[in-house]
């Protein structure tokens, strides 16, 4: 931007000599106003990478909460460190809106898998600074109190619960093994649950159904985005029949993509993160750099005019203009 303001054509801009045109000018030319951007990105930073962390279909309910604390414990330091800002006033401004975002999303079942999630029991987490067990927490305690009660009307089960519930924070009782003890910091908690929580008839199906779940409803709307943008108004001839095996087609790579390594690293990390783009062969280029289109088998097969022998597809635009050619239409025809 400073590059655009000094260039000789930004004097050619009939705008630039006004007043509006100077000041844009003054101000992207300004280290202090740069200052200013760079802690904006410095403090919301940590905002965004929870949204992201979470924004996933991967289980991931148990952790919602412990995340928000140590949201706001990175932004409290960003901001302290800063010496522009009158510390306080400003981080509480800032707390204020995370907390009332957080009261309006927040349920009981986010405190209840906190609570059952075995790695805040371990004494790796408890042993740093400031870390209390979830069952220590009045707020957390309260939460999972409210939600026992409503989903357990029941009063024999719910005494039974609660005595489970109890011997899993205390360590006792099947809780007490040793290698329970240790795994709840080693092993993801859906695993832990299965392998040290089977005598625990109640307490363990609960806890596996609870941290098996994802903390958004994205994951799900994508299939909507997915669907709209093959089905659109450029494309509005594609049958629905060919429009939804599209759809499958293309989900289905994209849950494929998620067992290779490369999805958790590399220039293709979480790709799909945000799909809802209009541009299919973006999406191909993540797929192809995960080599997911050389083993795919599509339920109809191209075949190669010399030889007659059918041909995997090369691109999702492939596997679209199969099923378009049942259909006698381009699906990348402008209508």
């Amino acid at each position: 931007m400073q590059a655009m303001v000094i260039d000789p054509l930004w004097e050619s801009w009939r705008t630039s000599a006004s007043d509006r045109g100077q000041k844009i000018k003054s101000i992207i030319l300004d280290d202090a106003w740069w200052d200013k951007v760079q802690y904006l990105l410095r403090f919301t930073e940590p905002i965004l990478t929870m949204i992201r962390a979470f924004d996933t279909d991967m289980p991931c309910l148990g952790e919602v909460y412990e995340n928000i604390d140590s949201m706001l414990e990175k932004i409290r330091e960003i901001i302290k460190a800063n010496d522009n800002d009158p510390f306080e006033t400003f981080y509480h401004q800032v707390k204020d809106i995370v907390t009332e975002r957080w009261n309006k999303m927040t349920t009981p079942l986010h405190l209840l898998a906190y609570a059952l999630h075995p790695k805040y029991y371990h004494s790796k987490i408890l042993s740093l600074p400031g870390r209390t067990a979830p069952n220590k927490d009045s707020e957390v305690v309260q939460g999972y109190k409210t939600a026992l009660r409503k989903i357990y009307r029941d009063v024999g089960i719910a005494m039974e619960v609660r005595a489970e519930f109890g011997a899993f924070v205390q360590s006792t009782g099947i809780f007490s093994d040793p290698l329970a003890i240790d795994d709840r910091g080693n092993i993801d908690p859906i695993t832990w649950w299965g392998f040290h929580g089977g005598d625990s008839t109640h307490l363990s199906t609960l806890a596996t159904r609870l941290l098996s779940q994802v903390a958004s409803s994205s994951s799900a709307e994508r299939n909507w985005s997915t669907y709209g943008f093959i089905h659109s108004v450029k494309r509005n001839r594609l049958g629905a029949a060919k429009a939804e095996d599209l759809v499958y087609v293309h989900s289905n790579l994209r849950l494929l993509s998620h067992s290779n390594p490369e999805y958790k690293k590399g220039p293709s990390r979480m790709w799909d993160v945000e799909p809802e783009i209009s541009d299919l062969n973006m999406t191909l280029n993540a797929m192809t750099h995960l080599n997911l289109l050389e083993d795919v088998t599509p339920p109809v097969q191209l075949f190669d005019a010399a030889s007659n022998i059918p041909s995997p597809p090369t691109s999702i635009h492939d596997v679209e203009l199969q099923y378009a050619e049942y259909e006698d239409v381009d699906p990348f025809e402008d209508i």
